[in-house]
């Protein structure tokens, strides 16, 4: 069969793919993945380990749709800190559902989960509404992972994260 392709101009196509977002509130994702293996997929050097996609659930962040589509795509970074080619594997992400805690964030995705961030460094996930976070976008793609009910929680990590955390600190 086949497909008419039509021309759009941009106004156009922007206000229909307006239309035919859906924004989802992130408690209606509270415990639904509850006792399954979840896989947080940061976009470093132990990811290419998977030579296939897992068979579980998997939350990605940022431009991880280079090496595989996730379930879930996490984007924790405003566009200008992608360059064009990184960026267009995050705007036009195939993931189920990309969440963001970035309320000015513009992305082409039909299915957006916007939320307020939480504590710094935050543990408590007994609240229905934000999400904790720190200095790597992979903390706050486990604390999904957990809110989602994932057990047992898998990671990917980038080698240089695992260095800086387990080297020996002075002073103090």
């Amino acid at each position: 069969m086949l497909h008419q392709v039509v021309e759009l101009d941009l106004p156009e196509y922007r206000r229909i793919t307006r239309s035919m977002r859906t924004l989802m509130e992130l408690s209606s994702f509270r415990n639904l993945h509850k006792h399954q293996t979840i896989i947080v997929c940061g976009c470093g050097e132990s990811l290419r380990a998977i030579t296939k996609r897992p068979n579980c659930i998997t939350i990605g962040v940022n431009d991880i749709g280079r090496l595989f589509t996730p379930n879930y795509l996490l984007v924790c970074d405003y566009q200008y800190c992608f360059d064009s080619e990184r960026w267009d594997y995050v705007n036009y992400s195939l993931a189920q559902y990309c969440f963001t805690p970035l309320p000015y964030l513009q992305l082409t995705h039909k299915c957006v989960v916007r939320f307020p961030c939480g504590t710094y460094a935050g543990t408590d996930l007994s609240s229905h509404k934000p999400l904790h976070y720190a200095d790597t976008s992979l903390y706050m793609a486990l604390c999904l992972a957990a809110y989602m009910g994932g057990n047992p929680i898998g990671v990917t990590v980038e080698k240089t994260r695992v260095e800086q955390a387990t080297a020996p600190h002075h002073g103090m």
